[in-house]
Order: structure tokens, then C-alpha cells, then sequence
């Protein structure tokens, strides 16, 4: 266990820069959605707050299917996965891979701009039972994977400038890939806790909203 710490702790130390570029995409897109919302016209506002009456209502009046719920998020999880993933192997790619991130950002910061502004206290509840739990998950997941898939994909643009050969090619892929794996368990268990135990909390606040 002390061994898998400092390992940690080194990993994180040799890449503190691309930690600080991660971090700063992600929340760069969360600030940037949160702002948008003040950008949206009454009318916009109006269809929103809409559609997610209808949403909550259907919530208080159906059964939810758990494990489907749960193997969609994952699924979803790993559309944001896989391509980052794929752009970590190449030499281009960490400027989409930074994009993509700040793009995860701004979705999750609209959404709780808007539901902070259309809901106030009510809207902070829901956010802090019903969005915080997985997210608390899915962004450690996230940077994690963003950062070996940035690390990785600058590793071969340097190789390249330099125009050094790459040894051991194919056991250095298979060596980020494996980790990338590995870092994914965040993102399973943050599909597990909005498939399984986040209905509960929105359905108990469904009312609120309706």
C-alpha cells in the first residue's frame, strides 16, 4: 500500500503541469456553462423548466428499471472514454483531448447554473443529493484518464520531434491502456451510484419540481 502512495505521489509530482491543465479544462467548461445560463432568453428558460417538469413527473409516476439505468451511464461513460483514449495514442492529440474535457465541464456547470437559478434552494438540495454523489466519481475518473492520455500523447510528439525511435512501442501502449482500465473503476462506480442510488434521492425530490 505504501508502495502503491509513492508511486502515486511520483506520478503525480512528474506530471503536476499536465495535472494543472486538466483541472483548469474541466473547470474553465464548468465555469463557462454556469455563465450561460444568465445568456439564455426567457423563452429558452421557459422550454427548459418544461421539459424538466415533464421529466419529474414522469419520474413520480413510473418504475425506474435500476440496471438500466445504470448500464446506460456507463455506456455513456465510455463515448467519453474510448475517445480519449484513441486521441491519447496519437500525436495530435491532447488539444481535442483538453476540448473534450472543458466540453464535460460546461455541461455539467450549465446544468447546475440553471438548476441553482430556476430552483434556488430546492435547486441546490437536488444538486447536492442527486448530481454530486456520481460526479464525485466521474471528475477524479476523468482527470485521471485525461491526464495519462495527454501524458501519453506527448510522449509520442516528442518522441517524434526529436525524431528519437520509440522502444517497446506496443508495451508502452499496452501499459497506458492498462491504466486507463484501470482508472475507469472510477467511472464504473460513478454509473453504479446514478443507475442504483440516485433515483431514490430524485425521486423523493420530484415533487419540488413539479
Amino acid at each position: 500500500m505504501k508502495n502503491l502512495l509513492n508511486v502515486i505521489q511520483k506520478h503525480i509530482r512528474l506530471n503536476i503541469i499536465i495535472y494543472i491543465i486538466t483541472i483548469l479544462a474541466l473547470t474553465i467548461g464548468i465555469v463557462m456553462g454556469t455563465y450561460t445560463v444568465k445568456a439564455l432568453s426567457d423563452s429558452q428558460k421557459v422550454e427548459l423548466i418544461n421539459y424538466l417538469e415533464g421529466f419529474f413527473q414522469i419520474l413520480e409516476s413510473q418504475k425506474f428499471d435500476s440496471y438500466q439505468l445504470f448500464f446506460q451511464t456507463f455506456i455513456n461513460q465510455l463515448k467519453l472514454l474510448i475517445p480519449i483514449w484513441i486521441l491519447g495514442a496519437t500525436v495530435i492529440g491532447m488539444p481535442i483531448i483538453i476540448l473534450i474535457l472543458g466540453f464535460r465541464g460546461f455541461i455539467l456547470g450549465f446544468t447546475i447554473g440553471f438548476i441553482i437559478d430556476e430552483f434556488a434552494f430546492n435547486g441546490i438540495l437536488f444538486i447536492i443529493l442527486s448530481i454530486l454523489p456520481h460526479n464525485l466519481f466521474y471528475l477524479p475518473g476523468l482527470i485521471g484518464i485525461g491526464v495519462m492520455s495527454i501524458s501519453f500523447s506527448l510522449f509520442l510528439l516528442k518522441s517524434k520531434l526529436k525524431k528519437e525511435k520509440v522502444y517497446n512501442r506496443k508495451a508502452q501502449f499496452w501499459t497506458y491502456t492498462i491504466v486507463i482500465l484501470m482508472i475507469s473503476i472510477f467511472l464504473l462506480l460513478g454509473s453504479i451510484i446514478e443507475g442504483y442510488i440516485t433515483p431514490i434521492f430524485m425521486k423523493t425530490l420530484s415533487p419540488n419540481f413539479i
